[in-house]
């Protein structure tokens, strides 16, 4: 049993206990021991595991006065396989936050709307999930996930991934700009692709990283689904830029070439401009990150984008488009009454992001209603509750005050 537990909490093969090594280990440790087969452990060992942890995860669940889900698909690149999960979040008794994967489907065919909402539908109602449980479901922006969490009746519950919308953005706005994708990024990906494919060259950038007292570092390929990986390409061949050049220089046949003094020029503003995103990115996927950032990081990108489109040099009117749909794609997210109760009941936010005392009178509001319909409260006492955050939150504005400007995208740290 206890290899079994080790294939499943380290996510071994099956054909680890046909392992020589490991059988060989194993027996010097206890000769007496047989091992299993792996037919015993695909139809016996694993399943009985499985059924053990999937009661104790139910009733956790089932303790549970709320809970968020999040679900996700992906197509595997060896075989070609689609799958879809959904995993579950929820705070205990104690208060602490806990994360379970309940369910992972292999998905036939075209994964449309209808089968990822009858995926949804047939998960919740296995684990004995009842829809007055369900807080918030977050998902990607594609429209057979949109389609699948209207069909399935959680559409009122429904969030957009802050991250997957982030890189729509930043892709559909700034790299798929002529000179920024055809000119920069795909000349850097050129770049990239022969070093990673020529050893030669890459033991001669090494040496020549040594004469310049430069870090040995290797340049990065960037990923088309993750936006902040071309931005790690490109920060990378900026710190590389003078062992580059002087590369090229040696290897004027090369097949690929360097970039030319307007394209480094594109890629240092480029990264000075999208390093307020990539920290914002880092935060926002951290594994206690909490849906109460997610206004307050709307709110610091639009006045750090305000001051940016300001500022930005050659590439102002694309930062301006990028703050346009920035503020475009986010709105909902701005004004979601769960997402503004979330930030407020933050004791690190409270009410210091709310721009009017409407909006702020708004927010104590839809508090109040909620507390009373969870507790069936006086509304003396939610008045009393709502009132001693907004004194707090006074206190907070008064010692953390500040008129400092957004820092200077154009600045370097």
């Amino acid at each position: 049993m206890l290899i079994g537990e080790m294939i499943c909490v380290d996510i071994q093969p099956y054909s680890l206990v046909t392992d020589q090594g490991f059988k060989k280990l194993v027996m010097h440790l206890e000769p007496r021991y047989t091992m299993p087969s792996r037919k015993h452990m695909t139809e016996t060992v694993v399943p009985l595991i499985y059924e053990k942890v999937k009661i104790q995860v139910m009733n956790d669940v089932a303790k549970a006065d709320f809970l968020s889900f999040t679900t996700d698909g992906w197509t595997t690149h060896n075989n070609n396989l689609s799958f879809y999960s959904l995993t579950a979040h929820w705070i205990n008794s104690e208060f602490n936050s806990m994360t379970a994967v309940l369910q992972l489907k292999k998905i036939t065919g075209s994964d449309t709307g209808v089968k990822i909402s009858k995926f949804l539908k047939d998960s919740l109602n296995e684990w004995k999930i009842p829809a007055n449980k369900v807080y918030f479901v977050l998902s990607d922006n594609a429209a057979n996930m949109k389609l699948a969490i209207k069909e399935a009746g959680l559409e009122k519950n429904s969030l957009s991934c802050v991250i997957h919308t982030l890189q729509l953005c930043i892709t559909d706005k700034l790299f798929k700009q002529q000179t920024i994708e055809n000119d920069l990024i795909a000349k850097s990906r050129k770049i990239v692709t022969h070093f990673h494919h020529s050893s030669s060259s890459m033991d001669m950038l090494h040496e020549i990283q040594q004469q310049l007292q430069l870090p040995q570092h290797s340049l990065i390929q960037d990923v088309v689904t993750r936006w902040n990986s071309t931005f790690y390409m490109l920060e990378r061949q900026v710190e590389q830029k003078t062992s580059l050049t002087l590369f090229f220089i040696r290897n004027q046949k090369c097949n690929a070439s360097n970039l030319n003094e307007d394209q480094w020029l594109l890629a240092e503003t480029l990264i000075l401009v999208l390093k307020h995103f990539e920290v914002a990115t880092l935060e926002m996927s951290e594994n206690r990150a909490s849906v109460s950032q997610i206004i307050l990081f709307i709110v610091s990108m639009e006045a750090y984008l305000a001051y940016a489109s300001e500022n930005a040099g050659e590439i102002k009117t694309i930062i301006e488009e990028l703050k346009k749909d920035f503020i475009s794609r986010f709105s909902s997210y701005k004004y979601n009454k769960n997402l503004n109760m979330s930030t407020v009941l933050d004791p690190r936010f409270k009410l210091s992001y709310a721009i009017s005392d409407e909006e702020k009178d708004t927010i104590k509001s839809n508090i109040q209603e909620k507390y009373m319909n969870l507790n069936k409260t006086d509304i003396t006492d939610c008045l009393l509750t709502t009132d001693n955050l907004t004194q707090s939150d006074n206190e907070t504005n008064t010692s953390s005050e500040s008129t400092q400007e957004p820092s200077s995208p154009l600045k370097k740290s």
